[in-house]
Parts: C-alpha cells; structure tokens; sequence
C-alpha cells in the first residue's frame, strides 16, 4: 500500500488550514476549526463610520491572512451593510416593531424569523444604505418609496447592537489588500463568498444513478469520489457541493460504496481546452479546501472518472467501436508513463486492457460498458492525480478515439520515434491545445 505524506498537499497550506462554520445559536459569528477541537471565532464590528473583523482569540499572522483570503469576496458586502447601519431610519417607515430573530445572516442578505407572522422574511442590503424585504408590507406598499418596513427596521436595529464592540471580540485583523489567493479561495468568491457558502443548505446524498444522455457534439461528464467524510471539513463540503449544484456546475451527489465521501458527477460540459481548465481548477480547489478527505491510504483506489460521449456512433456495433480504438489504447500502454498523466498506475479499478476481460470488463481502464452512450476513462486518482491533468489527457482521448472513428487518424507503428508518437496525437489538436496538452504528453512519453 502506498504511503501518503498528508504534507504532499501543500506544507503552507496544510499548517494553516482552516475550516470554516457558522454556530448553530449564532448565525452573525463565523467560525474557523484550525485543529481538531481547536476553534477561534470572528464577529464584526463597528466602531464609528468603520468595520473591523473582531476575533476571539490573538492569531499567528498567517492564520489571520487565511481568514482574510477566506473573505475576501464579503469584504466588498460590508461597505454597503456599513451605509445601512449607519444611516438613520427614513420618514414614513413602519412605526410598528417586530417580535423576530435573524435565523441566517450573510453581509447582504439576511433571514428574520417573524414571531407574529411565523414566516421567514429575506432582507436584502443594497448600495447607498437602501434595503428591501421579501414581506407582503414592503411588496405591495414600499417599492420604490426608499422606506423601510418592520422587518428591515429590526435587521437594522439588531445589527447596530450585535456588531457593538464588546470584550468577547478583543483582537482584530488586519484588513490588508490581497492581490492573491490560493485558488480554493478563488473559487469561494466565485460562489458569492464565504458566508454565501457557507448559508446554502448542505446537499443530501442521493442513490447511485445511470442516467444517459445523448450529444450530437463532443462532451465529457466527470464522476468524482471523496475517499473520506466526517467531522467539519466533511460539512464544509456539503456546503460547496449544493452551492455548486445551484450554479448548475455539480450535476449530483451519489452514494458510492467503495469510498466513504460519495460521488460528485458534474453537469456534461462541451469537450474544449476553455471547459477542461475551469472543471479542473473547480475540482483542484475542492481537494485543496478540504485537503483532510483526500489523505488515505485505505481508500487510495478513489477515482477521478472521465466520460466521453459517443452518442454519434450508435450506429456502430460496440465491438468494432472497441476493435478500432484498441491500437490506441495500446499505444498509450506501451508509450506512455500513465501515472503521470493521471496520478496512479494500473490497479484493480482500472485495469490494463488485456486483462479487462469477462465479469472484469467494466474496469478496464478504458471501460467500453457505457457503449452506446459513454466510453469511461477510469485511471484518474482523486487522490494523488491532478484533475486538470487528467481532464487534458481526457480531451485528448475524445479527440483521438472521434478521429479514429471518423477515419481521420492512423495510430502510428509499434516501432515509431518519440516524435512520431507526439507529432501523430496532437496532429487532431488546435494549435491552443497542443500547447496545454503537447508538455504534458512529452513528460510522460516512455
């Protein structure tokens, strides 16, 4: 069994690795688990016309900038929150009160708890200060007028006394400028921030389905297990997957039973360089978010499976399908350093094709099962592999295996140069993807 290093993930990034949560009893109050068990939590604060981010606890610098990476797409929310905080309530608001409770709070969006009503109300903060509620007062009689109904008088109100300075928050962070963050933080802007994130219901797990599609066009589908699960890193992870799902990037959440963590299957996306480096940043994010699902040796076989579709050669029986494309399949056997490109050797998940025969068939590394819909990439490794590597290396499948059936490529002898081998896969690629994927082939070419 292979020994994982958990530092491999990255040293900097694992010594200061943060998972974030919001307290059941307090949704205004982020809090971060740096260890198991060991948390600090930050609340902001208003001190005059400023916000500063308050903490509970003194940080070492480099655990107060990866808050601040953290946050970096909700610090933008917070000036227009401090407009609203700090202007007064306008002429002909509701003079009635409220009895409610903030059950949800992101810098600007927050959910009230009617007492009277026994609904949830959403109250959104706008620039200049201005604020608008879902409730039937404001719908029908505030639009437009700038006033305010009961609902956004409490926010305010209650805002204004929860983000009072007080003992509980004595240390505050640095609101330094941050050119650059790790991609997984990137990726948490891209999603509307960390209290966004963090506010989208968690995902439920659902069955394993197989659900076909056929695409005239070339298009890749992506299946992607999570070894492990448990604990907040693992809820941080429910979190992302359903704010995913709600960008219509996360297709579902799958039971998968040979890992523990399930399986991610991303929406089918058009087979382009463009497509490939976003899903695969999007997924290398993910593993670096959540690095401690990703160290295990027991559940080392989990995948990272690539599908590509095959829906215009239906009209072609399975088996020439498979006899046309077994010359480059070999190809890749023989010439190519495969761990490389997708992060592990041969195993029992991923077969070496002369030995993906009988009831073992569907685990060819190369799984033609799926025929006539799909046909499965299955080497990728969740663990150790780099999904946009393998999601390259995938491209590169379709655009040879469509080649080859279209009768617009020759796999080159079993006796061809290194150059020949290279000069022969990239002649079906563009000239932009020659210079992503032409590196990539050269370094794992045997």
């Amino acid at each position: 069994m292979v020994k994982l290093n958990p530092l491999k993930v990255s040293p900097i990034l694992w010594l200061t690795h943060l998972v974030p949560y919001i307290p059941y009893d307090r949704p205004t109050v982020l809090a971060f688990e740096r260890r198991r068990g060991e948390t600090f939590k930050v609340l902001p604060q208003l001190f005059g016309e400023f916000f500063v981010l308050g903490v509970d606890r003194e940080l070492h610098e480099s655990y107060a900038r990866a808050v601040l990476e953290y946050l970096r797409g909700d610090i933008p929310k917070f000036y227009a929150l401090k407009d609203f905080l700090l202007r007064d309530v306008p002429e002909g608001s509701s003079e009635k009160t409220v009895q409610a409770r903030i059950v949800r709070f992101s810098p600007d969006k927050v959910k009230v708890f009617s007492e009277e009503s026994m609904n949830v109300y959403t109250v959104r903060i706008l620039e200049g200060g201005r604020a608008e509620c879902s409730c039937p007062d404001f719908q029908k009689r505030r639009v437009g007028t700038g006033t305010w109904c009961k609902h956004i008088k409490f926010v305010h109100q209650a805002l204004r006394e929860e983000f009072s300075p007080n003992g509980n928050f004595p240390y505050h962070l640095p609101l330094w400028k941050l050119n650059k963050v790790l991609e997984g933080r990137e990726l948490i802007e891209f999603l509307g921030g960390l209290y966004e994130v963090l506010n989208t219901s968690q995902i439920q797990i659902g069955g394993y389905s197989h659900d076909r599609r056929s695409y005239d066009t070339p298009m890749l589908g992506v299946e992607f297990e999570i070894p492990l699960n448990g604990g907040l890193e693992f809820e941080f992870l429910l979190h992302l997957i359903s704010a995913l799902k709600e960008k219509g990037i996360v297709a579902s959440y799958e039971r998968d039973w040979s890992v523990l963590g399930g399986e991610i299957k991303l929406q089918p996306f058009p087979a382009t360089l463009e497509e490939c480096l976003e899903k695969g940043k999007i997924l290398k994010s993910l593993k670096e978010l959540v690095p401690r699902l990703f160290v295990s040796e027991e559940y080392i076989s989990a995948g990272l499976h690539v599908h590509i579709n095959m829906s215009p050669f239906s009209h072609i029986p399975s088996s020439k399908i498979q006899a046309r494309l077994s010359p480059i399949v070999r190809l890749f056997e023989e010439r190519f350093n495969l761990e490389k490109l997708f992060g592990r050797g041969f195993n029992g998940f991923a077969l070496k094709r002369k030995h993906a025969r009988g009831k073992e068939t569907r685990y060819g590394w190369i799984n033609y099962k799926p025929l006539p819909y799909t046909i499965e990439v299955r080497l990728g490794c969740a663990i150790k592999g780099s999904p946009v590597k393998i999601l390259l290396t995938s491209l590169l499948l379709q655009r040879v295996f469509w080649a080859r059936l279209e009768g617009r490529f020759i796999p080159p002898s079993a006796s061809a140069s290194r150059e020949e081998v290279l000069s022969a896969l990239t002649s079906v690629l563009s000239e932009e993807e020659k210079s992503h994927i032409g590196p990539l082939l050269e370094k794992a070419l045997i």
